[in-house]
């Protein structure tokens, strides 16, 4: 099967990538390869704008939700949705943290 990605393009997602996943091995190893595949300096700095500001969003939504939950009224349910958060989730994240039981007496997060 041929590649449809220049090598260029793989290098620039592929440090794109090594940064969401907080990998710095992949992360040098991916800038020298895009180096050595032609890529500047520029594209590159680019590429690592972008994923940190995929990889921020998350985080600034949910730093969002905390403050309006912690400013919430008293008869304003903590699940209610929110443009961040669908109905769908807010039913998941209501159980309680981690997939675990609200009620389970046990208050424990993945590793």
């Amino acid at each position: 099967m041929t590649n449809p990605l220049e090598a260029r393009t793989e290098e620039l997602v592929a440090i794109g990538a090594a940064l969401a996943a907080n990998c710095e091995p992949c992360l040098r190893y991916h800038v020298r390869r895009g180096a050595e595949a032609g890529c500047t300096q520029d594209e590159m700095r680019r590429a690592v704008e972008i994923a940190q500001a995929v990889k921020d969003t998350p985080a600034r939504l949910l730093a969002g939700l905390a403050g309006r939950l912690l400013e919430s009224s008293p008869d304003r349910p903590e699940s209610e949705a929110t443009p961040e958060m669908p109905a769908a989730q807010t039913a998941s994240v209501s159980s309680g943290c981690c997939g675990t039981s609200a009620n389970s007496g046990g208050h424990r997060h993945a590793p």
